[in-house]
């Protein structure tokens, strides 16, 4: 820079130095999803970091190919993802305005099976009982229902069909026949009736079944 006066004369030139450099991307990563498997309703934990060599960290993306974005924070707690495998997806933007490279991880939210094994019932001793088993997958189907009619743990019958079918009780006792339903993810659902066994007939007993 110079400059001139009325004279014409001219100054001596003044310098300075002006730096232009090109913007590098910020970096982001994702260091934690967890749980990376979880069942619907149960709290996630997002935690991520950014990186930026010529400047800094302004604004996280965070965002699901299933619900779409999730929130703008480094760490988040999320409880209401949808069903499905989600693609989780990281993006940083810096202080010069650019957004970095996306960053992939993997997220399943999946729901529990729910088994309905029918209504208390008292029995008389040698009475046949007739279980109208059910159950119910909200991101899925029933693959297996199995009964175990005297709670000993052990499944003495099994159908890829429904829950419908029969047993024969033959002594007295209070039986605790349990339904277990499992969807098409492997996952399990129980739900018990309890039978008591009696030949008196007591007042306030449920109705039986002979």
């Amino acid at each position: 820079f110079r400059v001139q006066d009325n004279d014409y004369n001219w100054s001596d030139w003044a310098e300075s130095w002006l730096y232009v450099h090109g913007n590098k991307k910020p970096i982001a990563e994702i260091k934690a999803i967890d749980p990376s498997v979880v069942e619907k309703g149960a709290d996630v934990y997002f935690n991520g970091s950014g990186y930026d060599s010529d400047g800094y960290i302004v604004t996280y993306e965070w965002s699901s190919t299933i619900d779409g974005v999730l929130g703008n924070q480094q760490d988040l707690i999320i409880n209401d993802l949808s069903y499905g495998k989600h693609s989780i997806i990281l993006r940083v933007e810096d202080n010069d305005g650019s957004w970095g490279e996306l960053r992939f991880d993997f997220l399943s939210v999946y729901a529990s099976p729910v088994a309905i094994a029918g209504q208390d019932l008292s029995i008389k001793p040698g009475g046949t009982v007739q279980f109208s088993g059910a159950g119910t997958d909200a991101d899925g189907t029933i693959q297996e229902y199995e009964w175990d009619f005297d709670g000993d743990g052990v499944y003495e019958w099994s159908s890829e069909e429904n829950g419908i079918t029969t047993f024969l009780f033959n002594n007295e006792g209070t039986y605790t026949a349990t339904l277990r339903v499992t969807d098409n993810d492997g996952k399990t659902g129980i739900d018990s009736t309890t039978l008591p066994a009696s030949d008196a007939e007591e007042e306030g007993l449920l109705p039986s079944i002979s």
